[in-house]
């Protein structure tokens, strides 16, 4: 892409110099330098000129901004994305993956209904161009969205569906992204045997992948499998050791989350670790849950902030 840059440089051709940088930015945030994304992706909408119209840098942006927990941007972006895109009537097919992203910046801030508006926006609008795999992309965003609102079989039934859609394109990312959320309802059900199997085929099939945000969702839900799967004070040693094994994961996640500056994934590992701290009764579980119910709010991360409050709250009742 930067061979083709340059040769669309040398002939004039600026489209097509924004287009490559497009490209560019797209595989430097999936190698995880999201630093020299964003200002790829910020060159590309420096050097448009007033006739473009064109979303894509800013929905980009938006999810890269969202990794790095600075939600109000990210919202904004978005919003702006498909602004352009429904200003030009165009671009049909990115203004519905704008949609998408304004659905999981929308998510992250704690606004459900307006995640589900979104996601169920951008389904219409695919369902309308007949992509297959398009259209199983936003129906497991919908399933996703279900298991976060509390209705695990709802969200698996409509998981499975997708799954077998993405099987046949052999799409790694959304199959990776499928598994977990599978693992996520099959705990939610207390179906052990299958949230492991599922988290394990998520791992199998992001272990050649080299974007760092898919690697942290699996390593965080395979945490979460394995501090679900016993309790810690009365745990045999064998569960000793999947705790063990549980919070070296989720401290490994948040110190390298945080060194790359995926921010959102630092905050959603650090929930995980405080689950598991508070379940043994720990005091540090307590104070890095306040932490992060402070900081994630801060940030505009309301999901995060309040699930941080709700095991505080049923701790509390707990204990009283």
């Amino acid at each position: 892409f930067r061979d083709v840059r340059k040769t669309f440089e040398e002939v004039g051709d600026a489209l097509n110099v924004l287009t490559a940088l497009d490209n560019i930015g797209d595989i430097q945030l999936a190698r995880g330098d999201l630093r020299t994304s964003e200002k790829t992706f910020q060159e590309v909408i420096a050097r448009m000129t007033p006739p473009d119209r064109d979303g894509y840098p800013y929905y980009r942006l938006a999810s890269l901004h969202l990794l790095q927990g600075r939600v109000g941007e990210a919202r904004r972006e978005a919003e702006q994305a498909i602004a352009m895109f429904t200003a030009t009537g165009s671009a049909v097919q990115y203004r519905s993956e704008a949609l998408m992203v304004l659905g999981e910046v929308l998510q992250a801030g704690g606004d459900l209904d307006g995640a589900r508006r979104e996601f169920q926006q951008s389904l219409d609008t695919r369902v309308k161009l007949g992509d297959a795999v398009l259209i199983a992309s936003s129906r497991a965003s919908l399933a996703s969205l279900s298991i976060e609102e509390g209705h695990p079989s709802e969200g698996e039934a409509a998981v499975r569906e997708a799954l077998s859609e993405f099987e046949k394109e052999k799409d790694v990312v959304d199959l990776v992204g499928g598994y977990i959320d599978l693992s996520r309802a099959s705990l939610m059900l207390s179906r052990m045997d299958e949230a492991h199997t599922a988290i394990l085929q998520a791992a199998t099939l992001a272990r050649a992948n080299p974007d760092p945000a898919l690697k942290y969702a699996v390593t965080i839900q395979d945490a979460r499998v394995k501090g679900a799967a016993t309790d810690a004070p009365a745990a045999p040693a064998r569960g000793r050791d999947a705790l063990s094994e549980a919070r070296r994961q989720l401290q490994s996640v948040i110190a390298e989350a945080r060194r790359l500056g995926y921010v959102s994934f630092a905050c959603e590992a650090r929930l995980a670790l405080g689950e598991i701290e508070i379940g043994a009764d720990s005091a540090l579980g307590r104070s890095d849950l306040e932490a992060l119910a402070r900081e994630a709010h801060a940030r505009g991360l309301e999901l995060i902030s309040r699930k941080a409050a709700e095991i505080l709250n049923q701790r509390g009742r707990q204990s009283s």
